[in-house]
């Protein structure tokens, strides 16, 4: 084994051990501060718990819950900008897409949308915090379409399509300057 592929291997370890550990604190830290509460409402004795520390603990528990609870429940929105453009009304851009799609080796986007703006994008409305795939959807600037050659609007769509096969759409936007 070379040490390129050792020093991969204990970067992707790392990177779990670091993104399971911000979980195991998020919950750890407001059971803890709970538990400090209980026990100094309860009077244990010997807990040596001021019903000060108590109200910090409780007012700190839920500072912490209450965030964490509302990110894993949010699910940004895929921008509503622009026209859906339908198989029947672009059969060509469609089958484009579909063939750069297999080229790049992923799935194609369900949606493919014309906006105004001299730019394209990717989005994946993703589930359980990006690990499940989603709803596809596909930005291109209609300026792009009307000016650019056929060979640089596909290597632009190739672009963008790698973004999904790269798994860095996960539940965002992925623009091209």
């Amino acid at each position: 084994m070379d040490g390129g592929g050792r020093t991969a291997r204990l970067r992707a370890l790392a990177a779990v051990a670091m993104s399971a550990g911000f979980w195991v604190l998020a919950a750890a830290l407001p059971i803890g501060l709970g538990w400090l509460a209980v026990r100094s409402w309860m009077r244990v004795p010997g807990s040596g718990v001021p019903e000060f520390l108590s109200l910090l603990a409780v007012t700190a528990g839920v500072s912490v819950a209450v965030p964490v609870w509302q990110l894993l429940r949010a699910r940004p929105d895929p921008p509503d900008e622009g026209v859906a453009v339908d198989e029947a009304a672009a059969p060509e851009l469609w089958r484009q897409v579909r063939e750069l799609a297999a080229a790049v080796g992923t799935r194609p986007p369900d949606e493919i949308r014309l906006v105004a703006r001299v730019n394209a994008s990717v989005w994946e409305d993703t589930g359980l915090l990006g690990l499940r795939g989603g709803r596809r959807h596909l930005y291109v600037g209609a300026p792009l379409l009307l000016v650019w050659p056929v060979s640089r609007v596909r290597a632009l769509l190739a672009h963008e399509l790698g973004h999904y096969s790269t798994g860095c759409t996960a539940g965002a936007n992925s623009a091209t300057p």
